[in-house]
Parts: C-alpha cells; structure tokens; sequence
C-alpha cells in the first residue's frame, strides 16, 4: 500500500532536516512556493509566478470544487498560505511506494475534508490504496489538547530555538527581530488547526494521526547543542557532518519508537522501507 507521511509542526521545530532520515526511495516533497526567484541552489519547491498562472490556465476548464481561496483541479490545488500563493501537485499516481511530505497545517485541514480532495488526491487523505500518517511535532511535555498544555512554554521553545539559528547564521539584530515576531505570530495561526486535527475521528480509512511530545530536535540543535538560552549557543567545533548525522539518528529513532508504540505492524515496515539504516545516514 502506498504510504504518505506528513510532518506537521512550528517554524523551527526540525521538519526540513529529517528529509535526510528517509531512504532515496522515498519521494520528498510539498507544494510549490511561487517566488519570483529561487531562495538558494536547494529550493526545488519554487515555482515561478508565470509557470503558476500557466498551470493554472492550463486547467481552468477541470475545476472539481472552490472553497474559499482553495481551487482544486484533478491534477493540481491553488491556495494561498499567508499571502503568498502555493501550488501542490497530485502524487496520488507517482511510481514512488512512499512520499515524505510538508503542508501548512490550515491549509491540510481545509483540504481534508473536501470531498474533491478526498476522491482525487488519496495521498493527502488516505483512501482504499493510500496510507497516510501525519506526525505533529510538539517540543513540550503536554499534547495540545491536554488540560496541562502550556502555550507560553511552547511559545518560548520555539522563540529560543529560532533565535538560536538565527545567531548560528549570523543574522542582523533587526532582521532576528522582525523574523522571529512573524514566526511566532505564525503559532497563534497554526495551533487552532493541530488541535482540529487531533481531533479528527479515528474512523477515516487508512488515515493515521501520531502527536510525539518533548520533541527536542529543533533546527538549531543539528548544528549546535541544545541550550535554554539563545545568548549561550555555539557551534559544534571538531567533526560538524558527524554531529549532524548523530542528531539525525537519534531523530529518526524517536519518530520510528513513537509509529511503532501506536501500531507495531506499521513501524516495522516504515523502519524497514522508509527510514535510513545507521549506515545509510
């Protein structure tokens, strides 16, 4: 059965490096970002504002359902995710077994549950030949729907580790500060859809929803060691690739422990086709 996993979570919280646990097999994807220009040489989720609009024109006679800002088409789905425009392609029919995949999480729960999405695009919502599992990432001890979640707790975690990567880059005072306000406006977005979709029902087909609490694998700490306070992080000095990979093997272990306590039978088989060996990493 083809598998999707979707890996939900805030900004910072480690979801671009884990394309690195995944084996070469596995088809590493999301929507295409419109921008005028790529962000750098590894930005292959750019797609021009022309090519857009051509797609777009392209399809306009095949429109399957319009729900708010959302367009979906049998072969493509436009929406908007915070003023900018993005483009997510259909996989359903790809040769790949298994697919890696990110999405803004309101954008996901808008989709799931039209009924277009749901007959065209199983890889997204889970169907008779389709698996999907959405992983959310949750840095603090409390699940979001817990009595006992605390909002500021996560909201400070997410707040150190950007501006922990900020000063790894080296980024400007001005630019960390304006950056990091967005980012953390971001949550307040975002946190209203990861709870909804805890809250869907377990009884969709194929479709799996796994929550991994005190998640301590943020962006900055595959670079650096984890600290409390942004003011005392450091690069890791000696043998930086080998850091990486530790951190990454010990990310990969902890999702792999988390899918097998909720359903054996999937962990295994995810362990075996779709994440790395330690000497594959």
């Amino acid at each position: 059965m083809k598998t999707t996993i979707i890996l939900i979570g805030h900004s910072g919280v480690g979801k671009s490096p884990l394309e690195n646990i995944f084996k070469p097999a596995v088809k590493i994807s999301a929507p295409l970002r419109v921008r005028d220009k790529p962000r750098d040489e590894k930005d292959i989720f750019y797609i021009p504002q022309q090519a857009r609009d051509t797609l777009k024109n392209l399809n306009r006679e095949k429109v399957l359902a319009v729900s708010g800002d959302i367009e979906v088409y049998p072969s493509v789905i436009f929406f908007p995710v915070r003023g900018s425009d993005q483009v997510a392609l259909n996989h359903t029919n790809d040769p790949q077994e298994y697919v890696k995949y990110e999405i803004f999480a309101p954008v996901y729960y808008d989709l799931f549950f039209t009924p277009a999405v749901r007959e065209y695009y199983p890889f997204l919502t889970g169907g008779l030949y389709h698996r999907v599992m959405v992983i959310l990432l949750n840095p603090t001890p409390a699940g979001f729907l817990d009595p006992g979640f605390d909002k500021a707790g996560l909201l400070k975690t997410a707040e150190n580790g950007l501006r922990c990567r900020h000063k790894l880059m080296g980024t400007e005072q001005p630019e960390i500060e304006k950056d990091v306000a967005k980012r953390i406006k971001h949550i307040d977005d975002e946190l209203p859809a990861w709870k909804a979709l805890l809250n869907i029902p377990g009884d969709y087909p194929n479709f799996f929803f796994l929550e991994i609490l005190n998640w301590e694998f943020l962006e900055y700490t595959y670079y650096a060691k984890p600290v409390e306070d942004f003011n005392n992080v450091l690069p890791i000095t000696g043998d930086k690739k080998e850091y990486t990979r530790f951190r990454l093997t010990k990310a990969r272990d902890v999702i792999i422990d988390a899918i097998k306590a909720a359903d054996p039978g999937l962990g295994a088989e995810l362990e075996k086709k779709c994440f790395k060996t330690d000497e594959e990493m």
